[in-house]
């Protein structure tokens, strides 16, 4: 791996700049492609033999967000995917990384000291996040001419994970993903394992969808928030503000989540007994 690199980042044409973007890029895209993909096929083909199957794991059944919705998600996504990503990542996130000392070229860092940035870049991402996200519905302003865009979707999708004002985009996405390894002047491997981690929790939490054998589901309770409470939150938008599950729960943000599965497995317990 290390020599594989090693002739990779030597052989790059192009400025330290231009590398940056190419690798961060190839981090973020495949998550969100191959889950937007699935969301958009559901979409304009609802009948199709996959969405039959995973049906039995729909959080909402019945239930998809409106059309037009979901065509402007896909038409601001593409934009910010292709336009003010890419050219956010030139002007602005580069010269913070490379002024902290972010490498792009030197050898990959050892595996434990990976491991640990990108546990110190989750538990960055997770207190930013939860304090952003909960600001936004603290604070009336915010949530009525900032937040609220995202909670138009009440039944969410993929597209969702991204369907944000630039202002959250910047406070709550942007600041809590590549912040921590920023910070730490991390290797650039480091925010790219990152990065592809946390679009994929991101579309995992807004894809609409409790698959059992996604790790998401499988960590839901302190690492992370998992899609079902996700879910909630844009149905009920109220709590559950978090990356993962212990900010929640150490402010008891979860309450009424909590109260409210508490009340659903009542009802499943009283109709098995029926």
């Amino acid at each position: 791996m290390q020599s594989a690199w090693e002739s990779f980042a030597q052989s790059w044409p192009y400025s330290d700049q231009a590398l940056f973007i190419f690798l961060s890029f190839l981090a973020y895209l495949p998550m969100p492609v191959l889950a937007d993909s699935f969301s958009l096929l559901n979409h304009f083909y609802p009948d199709n033999p996959l969405a039959r199957v995973l049906s039995r794991w729909k959080i909402q059944p019945g239930s998809s967000p409106a059309p037009r919705l979901v065509k402007e998600a896909f038409v601001k996504a593409l934009v910010s995917r292709l336009v003010i990503g890419p050219l956010a990542s030139w002007f602005l996130v580069w010269p913070i990384a490379s002024a902290r000392g972010m490498s792009v070229r030197g050898p990959l860092p050892p595996f434990s000291a990976i491991l640990w940035q990108v546990a110190f870049c989750w538990l960055w991402n997770d207190f930013f996040f939860y304090w952003a996200h909960r600001t936004m519905h603290a604070v009336p302003f915010l949530y009525t001419h900032i937040h609220s865009q995202h909670h138009r979707f009440t039944t969410p999708n993929s597209l969702a994970s991204e369907f944000a004002h630039p202002v959250e985009h910047v406070f709550s996405n942007i600041i809590p993903t590549l912040g921590g390894a920023i910070f730490l002047g991390s290797h650039v491997s480091v925010l790219c394992i990152f990065f592809f981690l946390r679009m994929w929790e991101s579309v995992d939490a807004h894809g609409g969808y409790a698959f059992p054998w996604s790790p998401f589901y499988l960590l839901d309770g302190w690492l992370t928030l998992g899609p079902v409470a996700h879910d909630w939150h844009h149905s009920h938008n109220r709590g559950m503000y978090g990356v993962g599950r212990y900010l929640d729960r150490i402010f008891d943000t979860d309450k009424v989540y909590l109260e409210d599965m508490s009340k659903l497995h009542m009802e499943a317990e009283h109709h098995k007994l029926q």
